[in-house]
């Protein structure tokens, strides 16, 4: 079994949520909606992967990035991969980003977020996070399972019981 992690940020200004309409020349999921991100590299924690990525996919300083939340961690199985992404959720303080050979970057209406062309696992934890509280901040996790080759996506809440 192959593990692979990613990492990576939704970010809002002013109402608006930062999306990546991925190349269409990508490996997983080209032409879809997406968050800011990318690989956790060897040695690097998913918080500081999710930092470098953002920067380096929309120029948006760690500096320039308050209040980031993990609030997801997105478990799947397929063929012989397991896997696994922490999607981070906070504010950009502006709204200025790069050219970046990932995709296409656009800042829109974080009420419409449910109309955008997500992957399968993506368009799940939208609509999760779309229902909940805004000032809900717990982590949930999200398995996904295969039912008449439709897939559902199972969100728990993961509280500390220390």
């Amino acid at each position: 079994m192959v593990f692979l992690m990613w990492s990576g940020a939704f970010l809002k200004h002013d109402g608006k949520v930062l999306l990546l309409r991925r190349s269409e020349t990508r490996r997983y999921h080209p032409g879809k909606w997406s968050y800011i991100g990318g690989n956790i590299e060897i040695g690097e924690t998913p918080i500081e992967a999710c930092y470098r990525e953002i920067t380096e996919e929309s120029g948006i300083s760690r500096e320039s990035v308050i209040s980031l939340n993990l609030l997801y961690i997105l478990i799947r199985q397929t063929g012989g991969e397991l896997r696994q992404n922490y999607i981070y959720f906070g504010e950009s303080l502006h709204d200025n980003v790069i050219d970046t050979d990932e995709g296409q970057l656009s800042w829109v209406n974080e009420n419409e977020l449910a109309q955008y062309d997500f992957s399968a696992t993506y368009k799940a934890m939208i609509e999760h996070y779309m229902a909940r509280n805004p000032a809900d901040r717990n982590l949930y996790v999200g398995v996904s399972e295969i039912e008449n080759d439709i897939l559902n996506m199972t969100f728990t809440k993961c509280e500390d019981f220390g």
